[in-house]
Parts: structure tokens; sequence; C-alpha cells
């Protein structure tokens, strides 16, 4: 588990989350669980706002995969733990994440 604060002597206090990037950079491994989604054309590069919801709203390590198609995105999402994969379809992890992308460019 990680901690909600990392202290150093001298004063210097870190936020552990704001450091460990939990996105795994390869392909996803076999044993991981898989959620597919289509994101609209509006959306061009959902993978940078959906990594940051992810981080914020999940524990596990996870990848994210996308691919143009012809109405917008298809994303491929990878969690190493059952239950964030849970989580993310309670959550309605599909479209919460456009929020965050809103709360950005307004």
């Amino acid at each position: 588990m990680i901690p909600a604060l990392i202290r150093y002597s001298g004063g210097i206090e870190l936020d552990p989350r704001r450091v460990i990037c939990r996105r795994l950079r390869a392909p996803t491994p076999p044993d991981w669980l898989r959620h597919q989604f289509a994101v609209d054309g509006l959306y061009s590069d959902p993978e940078y706002t959906l990594t940051g919801w992810l981080e914020n709203n999940l524990v596990g390590r996870f990848t994210i995969n996308s691919q143009a198609c012809t109405d917008g995105m298809l994303v491929v999402i990878g969690f190493e733990q059952a239950t964030d994969a849970v989580m993310f379809r309670l959550m309605d992890g599909e479209t919460a994440w456009r929020e965050e992308e809103n709360k950005l460019f307004s």
C-alpha cells in the first residue's frame, strides 16, 4: 500500500501519488482484465485525461491503448487488479473522466 505522505529529514514532504505513475507503458499483460469502449470524435487524445482520472480514482497499475476509428477513438484499458476493473465500471469511468477534461479547458 502506498502511504499518503512521505516525510524526509530537512522538512521535505512528498505525496507519492504525484511521483509514482501507475500506468504501464507496454503491451497489456495477458493475465490483466481488459475493458474496451468508444470515445466521441471530440476527444482526439483521451489518454492524458484518462490517465489522470485513473490515478486519482483507482489503486493498481493499468495500461491504456487507443486507436483512431471512423467515429472517434477506440480505447482499451488493461487493469492489473480485478477490483479496479469493477470500480471503473461502477464509477462510470467511461464518461466520468470527461468531466476532468472539461475542467481543464473551461
